[in-house]
């Protein structure tokens, strides 16, 4: 009996969620109109200023000073990744001889 129940109700279930999932080519057709519709709307629409402001040109000592600071900044950059190197091999040692005991 319950079995019976359970298979009935699952299958109303199906049924519910396959129907309701259809729609006819007409109401598809539709939803594609509108979509195109409101993409072409999205074309049509004028660029927001973000988009249209245009770069000042940067003179040369601004050019200079953007250019050292980065310099800088790379070099400051190399020698925090080596000093980590150097970290990682000296404790590398540390954990590798308890290691090499046990084996």
């Amino acid at each position: 009996m319950k079995k019976t129940i359970l298979t009935l109700t699952v299958m109303t279930l199906l049924a519910g969620i396959i129907f309701a999932g259809y729609r006819s080519s007409n109401q598809k057709g539709k939803a594609a109109q509108a979509n195109m519709l409101m993409v072409e709307q999205d074309l049509n629409l004028p660029k927001k200023e973000g988009n249209t402001v245009a770069q000042k040109p940067v003179n040369d000592e601004e050019w200079l000073t953007f250019k050292n600071e980065s310099e800088l900044k790379i070099r400051d950059h190399e020698v925090r990744i080596n000093e980590l190197k150097i970290k990682v091999k000296t404790q590398e040692e540390l954990f590798d001889a308890p290691a090499r005991k046990k084996i």
